[in-house]
């Protein structure tokens, strides 16, 4: 009886999908292929009767009703149904409308357009002013999908388009893989009254209702990507950004340009570093005098690497048809509230108000909850510098070894740990958009990962030295550093991070991945004897689906963007926190941002699945946090010459009688002194390098008016329609006509009387009349 119904739900679904699949066949793996699904969706299957064969039934009924076309079919060991996923072109371009999703125009079309006019606005051209800007007048225009304006007529020159919508060089369609893509997910996620699904995939994933939800790899395109971002001619600074963008999205393309924008920036600070680093080495002197100089071009250098991202990433936003995006960005569909109210905003009905006396009061809990786990690390950090002055008598200088390597396994440990608590309270804060819910995530995550890395280094930096030895401890060691300054002992430890993260980090980021996904392909592959995939390929009928092959890499959530982009801000604090520490830093750095550009994409090619492919107008937060570390630069830097290092206190043990001796006032002027003219002359740069080019600026009016014109079909202010103008004329015509002749029947006085008697005057016209 349970297995009657578990086939009355398959038999039900083959109704209305493409075709229904009960078993593998080399045959049916083919007719997948030739179907191009964009999406595939796994569900939990047994032939036990259970409440998740309801909840399977309800959410393809969902599908279906709104018209998605969906092949069902059950895994190689009978305990999953697939569901493949995929969408006519008439019903995106439906909702694609109900949405008002902006798709680039064809620039030939809105030349065209623009040029022939509208009911109630001139035509007119945009002419080409290379001078001023490079960019052509109709690029990079971006406007709402209109039905109405998908199928127009060839132009007068004979130029053919669809309609005013650029036709992708991968399709011949404006509705390119990654448009529908997005169009698909969007319509799976919005609310029934806007036209969608209304499917909450990651709670029904949480739930188990729902095991995976993917888009589907296109093995190919797939392929030839990674393999042109491994090649090693292949420059970080000139990876294939725009074919990144269209297979994983805007915000993994993002991740990637940034990455590439900053290895291609640390080619002058490394050679520089190199140099300050050998005669540091050549020396033996880690308060070498020249090392101060190197923190100057550190601290000037960081504020010119933001600044020029910020125009790049200006740029690659209008070129992506994102310099909007986070002002047109729909609700998370796991945003909820009991208050739905017409909105307060244009009157709109179905508004979900979330009051902010509750979201203050769930931000105050998350924090109590992060500061409380900070705490938790401060301590477990001093118990390691603890433990390293207790040894210090017995091991020496091995113990400072020592603590550096507990110190790296556990800023790992409470990393991973957190992970997990940050993203559950994330999600209770309920955000109302994904742009909005990931800045806050990212906050978070920098909060704690910026206490866990660095607070180690900050006690070796500026308050070891100043804390009494531990006895037994070499007489001319300084307090606490095991070396008679800290600077020696910080430029180990900052040795050791950048050293474990060239080599441990990157080996670890494609090992992990490859076990946890030989397991999956081991749990989702093995049948009696046969353990490997190997095994299973013995038999044709065991084949595995191309969406199986999907399944059981590992999940690529955007949660683990942010991560890259954490591990990457972490590696730019110390390198520029600590600059004059260790100058060499900065090559390290370049070297592995190298290697990290070619793990990424070929664990992102081999190991993991085809993320859903999500907009992004800038790196948000993080510049904010990039912009924070730098200025923090010239902070830490100048407290490392002038109260760790020897420079200012009669030279250090390599220098000679004539180094400037400083007492504590005179350093503390030189502190203040070397911070403010570097802050001021980062300031200055910050205000003299525009965030945006001019010719940005202008075609994004340039775009503005364009759409104003051509799609929203906005009036010119002083436009007369010709045909009403005619009707007004004729109208003031007439009416010019019957005055005159009224003036003509009028008595009138041929002149003024000038005589009066009596005070009589002559007869009013009026009277007359």
């Amino acid at each position: 009886m349970a297995h009657n119904m578990k086939d009355s739900l398959i038999r039900s679904v083959e109704v209305t999908t493409v075709s229904t699949q009960s078993q593998h066949s080399t045959n049916s793996n083919d007719f997948i292929k030739d179907l191009k699904f964009d999406y595939c969706m796994v569900f939990p299957w047994s032939t036990e009767v259970e409440k998740s064969s309801l909840d399977t039934r309800n959410i393809i009924n969902k599908m279906l009703v709104r018209k998605l076309e969906l092949f069902t079919y059950l895994s190689c060991q009978k305990d999953e149904l697939i569901v493949l996923i995929r969408c006519k072109e008439e019903v995106l371009g439906e909702f694609a409308d109900a949405i008002n999703f902006e798709m680039l125009l064809n620039p030939e079309a809105a030349r065209t357009a623009l040029a022939a006019g509208g009911k109630t606005w001139e035509g007119r051209t945009i002419n080409d002013k290379p001078d001023v800007t490079t960019i052509k007048p109709y690029d990079f225009v971006y406007g709402k999908y209109e039905q109405s304006y998908s199928e127009l007529p060839s132009a007068s020159n004979g130029y053919k388009y669809s309609g005013y919508y650029q036709v992708s060089k991968y399709h011949n369609t404006p509705f390119n893989q990654q448009v529908r893509l997005k169009l698909i997910v969007a319509l799976l996620r919005t609310s029934k009254n806007k036209g969608g699904c209304n499917l909450l995939i990651s709670k029904l994933i949480k739930e188990k209702k729902i095991k995976a939800f993917f888009p589907l790899h296109d093995p190919q395109f797939n392929k030839d990507l990674y393999e042109e971002a491994l090649s090693y001619t292949n420059m970080p600074w000139n990876q294939p950004i725009e074919d990144i963008r269209y297979y994983f999205g805007e915000k993994v393309a993002l991740y990637n340009y940034f990455l590439g924008h900053y290895t291609g920036y640390l080619i002058v600070p490394s050679v520089i570093g190199a140099i300050f680093q050998l005669v540091v080495w050549a020396t033996l002197d880690f308060s070498n005098p020249v090392v101060p100089f190197f923190a100057l071009v550190i601290t000037i250098w960081s504020i010119v690497l933001l600044e020029g991202w910020k125009r790049k990433e200006s740029f690659i936003a209008l070129e992506w048809g994102m310099s909007n995006f986070e002002q047109t960005e729909i609700d998370r569909p796991e945003f909820t509230s009991e208050d739905v109210i017409d909105s307060f905003i244009d009157g709109s009905k179905n508004y979900i108000y979330y009051p902010s006396s509750k979201k203050a009061a769930r931000l105050s809990y998350s924090f109590t909850l992060i500061g409380s786990y900070i705490m938790l690390v401060i301590g477990v950090v001093a118990s390691i510098y603890y433990m390293r002055f207790s040894l210090q008598a017995t091991i020496g200088s091995s113990a400072s070894t020592l603590a550096s390597i507990v110190n790296a396994v556990q800023i790992t440990v409470f990393n991973v740990a957190y992970q997990y608590i940050v993203v559950l309270l994330t999600d209770l804060e309920n955000h109302r958009t994904d742009t909005l819910y990931q800045d806050s995530l990212i906050v978070k995550v920098f909060i704690f990962q910026f206490i866990n890395s660095y607070a180690s280094f900050f006690f070796l930096a500026f308050i070891a030295q100043n804390l009494p030895a531990s006895p037994g401890t070499d007489p001319t060691f300084l307090g606490q550093c095991g070396y008679i300054n800290c600077m020696q002992p910080l430029s180990i430890n900052l040795g050791i991070i950048f050293g474990s993260r060239l080599f441990v980090t990157n080996i670890l980021d494609l090992l992990i991945p490859y076990l946890k996904m030989k397991y999956n392909e081991y749990s989702e592959t093995k049948d009696k004897n046969e353990s490997t995939l190997e095994a299973l390929k013995k038999d044709s009928s065991k084949h595995l689906s191309p969406a199986e092959l999907d399944y059981i890499k590992l999940p690529y959530d955007m949660n683990d963007n942010i991560l890259n982009y954490a591990d990457t801000a972490v590696q730019y604090g110390f390198m520029v926190l600590f600059a004059s520490a260790l100058p060499i830093a900065c090559f390290i750095s370049m070297i592995n941002s190298y290697i990290k550009i070619r793990v990424n994409a070929y664990k992102q090619a081999m190991f993991y699945q085809r993320p859903v492919p999500e907009g992004a107008q800038d790196i948000g937060t993080w510049q904010t946090i990039f912009t924070i570390l730098s200025v923090a630069s010239v902070i830490t830097n100048a407290g490392l010459i002038c109260f760790t290092m020897d420079v200012l206190s009669g030279g250090s043990n390599n220098s000679n009688s004539q180094d400037p001796n400083y007492s504590y006032v005179g350093k503390l002027w030189v502190f203040l002194g070397f911070q403010w003219v570097m802050l001021s002359i980062q300031f200055i740069l910050s205000a003299a390098i525009p965030d945006i080019p001019e010719q940005v600026d202008i075609q994004l009016q340039r775009a503005n008016f364009i759409v104003s014109k051509i799609i929203n079909q906005d009036s010119d202010e002083d436009f007369i329609d010709p045909q009403l103008a005619q009707s007004a004329e004729k109208v003031n015509a007439n009416k010019r006509s019957s005055l005159i002749t009224t003036a003509i029947d009028i008595p009138y006085h041929d002149t003024f009387p000038m005589n009066r008697t009596n005070n009589q005057w002559p007869a009013l016209l009026v009277d007359s009349l």
